[in-house]
Order: structure tokens, then sequence, then C-alpha cells
């Protein structure tokens, strides 16, 4: 008995070979297909698939930006002095980064889907749930200032 119940879980998987995988920064030996399934399996598992979120919002904005911007540049700012360019891009491309993942992650609060809720740090209700009012004062301050 080691006291701790995540303690004695770990370390029996480990002997089991139940799971390859640990919290620790050791790569397992994926010897073959069935290995790299079952530690890329627990290891999703355990990240919540939010790799995989993370991995599509990358490819996103590295790939996929780069070629829309590539289609649409010359046509968007066509007669813009170069430094004017340069600075709106850069201001436009930040600011709409910025809005785009603010208004996913409103999504993500006011769906309350269960995905997410599971991964809530805690059970209290959020502010605009709790006392609506105050916090579209807070909110218009925010904006204001």
């Amino acid at each position: 008995e080691t006291g701790t119940w995540g303690y004695t879980v770990f370390f029996e998987s480990k002997m089991n070979n139940n799971s390859i995988s640990s919290t620790t920064c050791s790569t397992p030996t994926n010897d073959s297909v069935q290995k790299v399934i079952k530690n890329d399996t627990v290891r999703y598992r355990r990240k919540g698939y939010g790799l995989i979120s993370a991995s599509l919002i990358v490819l996103a904005y590295f790939v996929l930006l780069p070629q829309i911007l590539k289609k649409y540049w010359a046509m968007l700012f066509a007669g813009i002095d170069h430094r004017n360019l340069v600075f709106f891009s850069t201001v436009l491309v930040h600011s709409l980064s910025f809005l785009i993942g603010n208004l996913g992650m409103w999504a993500v609060y006011h769906a309350k889907h269960s995905f997410f809720e599971r991964y809530k740090i805690s059970q209290k209700q959020w502010p605009w749930e709790s006392d609506p009012e105050r916090w579209r004062d807070i909110l218009k301050l925010s904006l204001i200032h």
C-alpha cells in the first residue's frame, strides 16, 4: 500500500504493462503498430483530446491563413503605401486572431457542453451568470478603458 490511490494505480499499471505512458517526459518504445496505437490512445485520453484541437488551431494559423492571405493580398491592399500596409496587416492579423479566439471561447463558455465543462476549475457560477447586471457594468468599463 503506497498511501495514495493515484500513486498505486500508476505503479500497478506500469508493472502490469496496462499503460506505457506516464506523466514523465520519457518516450515509450514503439516496437509495433499496436503499441503506437495503444500509446497514442492513452496519451490523447489523458490530454482530453486538447492536443487535437491545439494542432488544428496551429495548422489553421500557419498553413491556412497564409494561403488565404496569398490569394486575396493584392486585391485587398492595392494602392496602399508599404509602411501603412505593414502596420495595417500586423494590427489586422493580431486583432482578428484575438477577436476570433475570444468569440470561440465565448461560444464554449455559453454552450455549457459536457466535454468542456469537465475541465472547469471551479464549480461556482460564472460571473455573468451569478450577477449579470454587475457583469455588464464591469464589461462596459473594461471596453471603455
